[in-house]
């Protein structure tokens, strides 16, 4: 580990003592009546008035992981999916997607910030840098590469050259957070070639509209937003999620987390194809006590408030069954207090039918004395379902096996060759109720997600009559969950792209026997 070593002095955080805890509670925001009574988590309780998470009190919370909101690169080389979420990626997954340039130039760079606009500042306090380690790439194409930053409107400023250790990572440490705004890595002396695999950050984001590991702190100067209580929102924590849709609807919808927490501005946001039961999700790191919830049309041309008429906000305790909550019938009506506080990490917007769902804000909110810091984080289902898989023919030097769709990096998958009439086949030892599908790019050689993008789903419980599911519409992602509610009842599950080569990585089902 990488130590910066500038001084920095350690100031332990507050304590209360029981008769403070017990005035603090007293103060907290009132919640509707109600029949049903939660049991609160377990939660650090904090001065109201203390704002956390910010370098500009008494102490400094624990550093959390910041995620990169804007990628820019001098070139992209073209085996590489290059996309943003890359750089975060964890465990199997790390640094098999690549974010790499080619050598066409000696000015060749990789741009980073944590907004679209490059006006946010981090207190920076930790990196980890990691190489692409895809087909040919390795850590040869990232050491001795350089890293600059700024801070702000100022010059680029060095800040260290990239030394990898012996497991292929540099971790750089600062015991003081140093602002930056836009950070860059420019080639070595050895090659014009940069191959980034992952560029993790932690610290604090320092300014008021800040994207956390959990929390999305509120531009709350002069905000007068109410629920229909009276409440504030400023007594709230607004929670950060990631997000997944039923489908991506394009020609410039920008269908991002960030443009879905910016709800000053009507004219961007998310929406979906039309299909059945369109679903803008939002899955939570762990579960949290819900209380309000902000949602609003999206008003960009073409669009307006009856792409979003009479969907319903759901919740799951598994992200598969899903329970209605409300309905949103008042197009002039963004806050919605639920009636208790509800517990879940999944949430969704969802529309019943064949229908277009369009929004241009969604926001969760929890109230300040419920949240709860040490919940575990959230899972996925446990009964995974053995299938045999086969071919309809095997793209030369691949080969096809069961243990190999279940590594979960994706590089020992299989692929068909170019045609009309080709599909992968999983069959499964009697009928189950499939109630999630996961898949993954193969990541062998030149294939990737542009392998992936068109694949539809269908099953049957015979073999014989079969019955379209949904397209996977991969959307330039490497890796998608597809949730099926209701389950679809079958022995047999068929994925098929016509006229184009089809290649997958990892593929898992869940579910339960019938």
């Amino acid at each position: 580990m990488t130590n910066l070593n500038i001084p920095f002095p350690s100031i332990p955080p507050p304590q209360l003592n029981e008769q403070q805890q017990l005035n603090y509670q007293q103060q907290q925001v009132n919640i509707p009546p109600s029949n049903i009574q939660p049991k609160a988590p377990r939660v650090i309780p904090l001065p109201i008035e203390q704002e956390q998470l910010t370098l500009q009190q008494n102490y400094v919370s624990q550093a959390r992981w910041i995620p990169v909101a804007n990628l820019i690169m001098s070139s992209k080389y073209h085996a590489c999916s290059n996309m943003v979420h890359n750089l975060s990626e964890g465990d199997a997954k790390e640094g098999f997607s690549g974010v790499c340039t080619t050598d066409a130039t000696n000015r060749e760079f990789i741009q980073v910030s944590f907004s679209s606009d490059h006006s946010m500042v981090a207190q920076i306090t930790r990196m980890i840098i990691r190489p692409c380690i895809k087909d040919t790439w390795g850590p040869q194409y990232l050491d001795g590469c350089s890293i600059e930053y700024k801070s702000g409107q100022s010059d680029w400023q060095f800040l260290c050259k990239i030394k990898l250790d012996s497991k292929g990572v540099m971790d750089i440490t600062s015991p003081q957070p140093i602002p930056i705004s836009t950070l860059r890595i420019t080639p070595s002396t050895t090659s014009n070639y940069i191959g980034l695999g992952t560029w993790k950050f932690y610290g604090i984001l320092s300014e008021t509209r800040s994207l956390f590991n959990e929390f999305y702190r509120e531009p709350l100067t002069g905000l007068t937003l109410k629920d229909e209580f009276g409440n504030e929102l400023s007594q709230l924590y607004c929670l950060s999620y990631q997000l997944l849709m039923s489908s991506y609807y394009g020609k410039g919808v920008a269908n991002t987390f960030f443009e879905l927490m910016n709800d000053a501005n009507d004219k961007t946001g998310a929406a979906t194809f039309q299909e059945l039961d369109p679903y803008i999700q939002a899955n939570l790191k762990s579960p949290q006590y819900i209380t309000h919830l902000l949602v609003k049309p999206y008003a960009a041309s073409g669009w307006g408030f009856k792409y979003l008429d009479n969907a319903w906000v759901q919740y799951s305790n598994d992200g598969i069954e899903w329970e209605n909550v409300i309905k949103i019938t008042d197009a002039n009506r963004h806050v919605y207090t639920l009636p208790f506080p509800i517990k879940s990490a999944y949430w969704r917007i969802c529309r019943e039918g064949i229908e277009h769902l369009a929004v241009s804000a969604f926001k969760l909110y929890t109230l300040k004395p419920f949240y709860n810091f040490a919940s575990a984080p959230v899972s996925l289902p446990q009964n995974e379902i053995r299938f045999r898989p086969q071919i309809s023919s095997c793209y030369s030097g691949l080969s096809l096996s069961y243990e190999g769709f279940q590594d979960e990096s994706g590089a020992f998958g299989c692929g068909t060759e170019k045609g009309s009439s080709h599909y992968l086949l999983a069959t499964f030892d009697q009928l189950y109720d499939i109630k999630l599908i996961k898949i993954r790019s193969l990541r062998d050689g030149s294939w990737g997600a542009s392998y992936s993008e068109k694949i539809k789903i269908q099953y049957s419980e015979n073999g014989v009559e079969w019955y379209d599911f949904r397209s996977a519409d991969f959307n330039h992602e490497d890796l998608k969950f597809i949730y099926a509610n209701p389950p679809i009842c079958a022995r047999f599950v068929k994925l098929v792209q016509n006229e184009e080569y089809m290649g997958v990585g990892t593929l898992k089902f869940y579910g339960d026997k019938v």
